[in-house]
């Protein structure tokens, strides 16, 4: 994640859960073969047609032979000897296409790094077909790193687009720094260290490390309602992933969305 791009990395795991994953295997191996496979089968059931995915990484979700990859972080991937799936570079907050020209967009684990949340989801927006599927998969707050920050609310997402906020916004930084920074289980604190010890903020934004906001998959149904989407589908878990949601909806049909100013009617 990868707007910035969600990096897919490979993280390391203990004995504990490998073990206790062989055991599973041994008592419902059916089960788990089935649902070993279940966020590829969802998606691809929705993402039919021409679409695009944001942040492929080396593990996309969607076709190759229908979708349109895009990813910011290539040149990192390539670093990283990765096999990549990257058909156009660009920042997801703006992308290269005309609008209303794709049937679907996909982006798992993207979202959350980004700092203005509406504006990127009104790009989205804009380049989908009215009713075009919108596929968010993203992880959940109580059950990641994130757990221990408060919940993104909706009246925060309007001020950032009000304020027009980008990556170096510094309140994001600061809160992130003195919840999750501190937290084990991150690979690259080591690198982003500098001399006194302190974290390299630009270090830290130029990878898209920072996760700018924290949701739960209500916290995403109430965005996406704000902005004219329709809900079709909200998981609260994927069976695949535990600490994933996953949020399907259809774009706006009408042209008139909500502007950044413009204030809830609650």
């Amino acid at each position: 994640m990868a707007s910035m791009i969600s990096i897919h990395s490979t993280r390391r795991k203990s004995l504990v859960p490998i073990l206790k994953r062989c055991a599973q295997w041994l008592v419902r191996p059916k089960t788990l073969i089935l649902n070993s496979r279940f966020s590829y089968r969802l998606i691809d059931a929705y993402c039919s047609g021409k679409g695009i995915e944001i942040g492929p990484g080396a593990n996309p979700y969607t076709s190759s032979r229908r979708t349109i990859y895009v990813d910011k972080f290539s040149a990192l991937l390539d670093a990283r000897k990765s096999r990549i799936f990257v058909d156009v570079n660009s920042d997801a907050a703006h992308l290269p296409f005309a609008s209303h020209c794709f049937d679907y967009l996909c982006s798992s684990h993207v979202l959350e790094h980004m700092p203005n949340t509406i504006s990127v989801l009104e790009e989205w927006a804009r380049v989908l077909k009215p009713g075009g599927r919108l596929v968010l998969r993203l992880p959940h707050a109580n059950r990641t790193f994130d757990r221990i920050r408060p919940k993104t609310t909706l009246e925060h997402h309007i001020k950032d687009s009000e304020l027009s906020v980008d990556y170096s916004d510094p309140t994001h930084w600061e809160e992130w720094e003195d919840t999750v920074s501190k937290t084990d289980g991150h690979l690259w604190k080591d690198s982003a260290r500098q001399k006194d010890g302190s974290f390299d903020f630009q270090y830290i934004v130029r990878r898209g490390l920072i996760h700018y906001h924290v949701w739960t998959q209500n916290e995403m149904v109430r965005l996406l309602q704000y902005l004219d989407f329709t809900i079709l589908v909200a998981l609260d878990r994927v069976l695949d992933d535990d600490i994933s949601f996953l949020i399907i909806a259809e774009a706006p049909t009408r042209r008139d969305r909500h502007r950044p100013n413009e204030r809830l009617t609650e």
